[in-house]
């Protein structure tokens, strides 16, 4: 256990699941512990325009596709809406995708990301915005 708590320090991030229990578990690791800045439901929320406009694609793993086709809108008595699982089903794994989708695209910490995985250069006179044009324009060309 030594030998790994000096290989690196890692950072993951959870909801508010397991109260303080993951917590403590991680922390035992050295593993840096944060808490997700938005409601799981707001991943998901997140989720759908990403998948609908091919921005990312989920593996073909069955397990994570029936968790995604088994989530639920439901809308409170104040009016609020939040997506969750069925009683007594999971999101796991779609819940893990979300989060991931989320951290990876949040345009302020990533911007070089998606510049680079895109083949955007530094000299490319129309940037990612530019790129974000035709993945939209492709999009509608596509799908109307």
């Amino acid at each position: 256990m030594d030998a790994l708590r000096e290989i690196a320090t890692a950072t993951v991030r959870n909801d508010k699941f397991g109260g303080g229990f993951p917590l403590e578990q991680f922390r035992q690791f050295d593993i840096i512990f944060e808490q997700s800045a938005k409601a799981k439901s707001d991943l998901y929320i997140d989720l759908l325009p990403l998948v609908n406009s091919q921005r990312i694609e989920l593996l073909d793993q069955p397990r994570l596709i029936a968790q995604l086709n088994s989530l639920e809108r439901r809308t409170a008595r104040g009016g609020k809406d939040s997506i969750d699982h069925p009683p007594g089903g999971h999101d796991d794994l779609i819940n893990s995708v979300a989060g991931l989708a989320s951290t990876l695209l949040a345009k302020s910490d990533n911007q070089r990301f998606w510049e680079v995985m895109s083949g955007i250069t530094d000299d490319d006179p129309y940037g990612i915005e530019g790129w974000r044009m035709l993945r939209f324009a492709e999009h509608i060309r596509r799908f109307g």
